[in-house]
């Protein structure tokens, strides 16, 4: 599954307003350089936590996650749910 579909589908679905958006085009973007807020990060993450079925109290601790490889890296270290495609993994977070 490609994680730079997943996560701009889960932007798209956690955030109404993407004026300020810019969807990654490379593992190694920078998630200061995406135009999302602190808040915004939150919901994001709270939702590929949920989705991943990621502990809660490992998922509210990340560590510093400065690209999307190291958001990827995270949830692939601590996930306990796959996913074969974008759809399926958005349909378990609905």
């Amino acid at each position: 599954m490609d994680f730079i579909e997943l996560f701009d589908a889960v932007v798209r679905e956690s955030k109404p307003v993407l004026d300020d958006y810019v969807k990654p085009e490379t593992m190694d973007t920078e998630l200061a350089s995406m135009g999302l807020d602190s808040l915004d990060f939150v919901m994001i993450f709270m939702m590929l936590g949920d989705m991943h079925d990621i502990p809660e109290e490992v998922a509210d601790n990340p560590p510093e996650l400065i690209t999307l490889q190291d958001a990827k890296d995270f949830i692939d270290s601590h996930k306990n749910r796959e996913f074969a495609s974008v759809e399926e993994a958005m349909r378990a977070a609905a």
